[in-house]
């Protein structure tokens, strides 16, 4: 990866904060989802044996977990080319690679664990 491009840099900075923003938007829209489609008219609707509410948190979720595993495989791939390359001047590189990939990863994980409660207490959404 030539960081000295800007996109090089781009998705550099993309693996290392990529998991965090998708967790912040997946926790707000969750939240908001969930809170207001309880009292809104979506608790009333059902597809296929599913609350719309659920519906609309697994439709948020996807995306959210899309964006975060494309910034664990990009920083991966940029901390792997670091580690084939390593100058003096790439040393920042890699540890931002590296860092960004255990974030991302952990933030992948947090985005799956904070929807299986959010489906599970669906169910008093009536």
């Amino acid at each position: 990866m030539t960081v000295e491009s800007g996109q090089g840099r781009a998705a550099l900075w993309f693996g290392f904060l990529g998991g965090a923003f998708a967790w912040t938007a997946h926790l707000l829209a969750a939240y908001a989802i969930a809170e207001f489609g309880c009292f809104g008219g979506l608790a009333g609707h059902s597809w296929g044996g599913i609350s719309a509410v659920a519906w609309s948190i697994i439709g948020v979720t996807i995306p959210a977990v899309a964006i975060a595993v494309a910034a664990v495989w990009i920083a991966g791939r940029a901390a792997g080319e670091f580690e084939s390359n390593a100058g003096e001047l790439e040393r920042t590189d890699s540890f931002l690679a590296r860092i960004g990939f255990y974030s991302s990863g952990i933030f992948l994980l947090v985005i799956l664990a904070q929807t299986l409660p959010v489906l599970f207490f669906l169910g008093d959404c009536r």
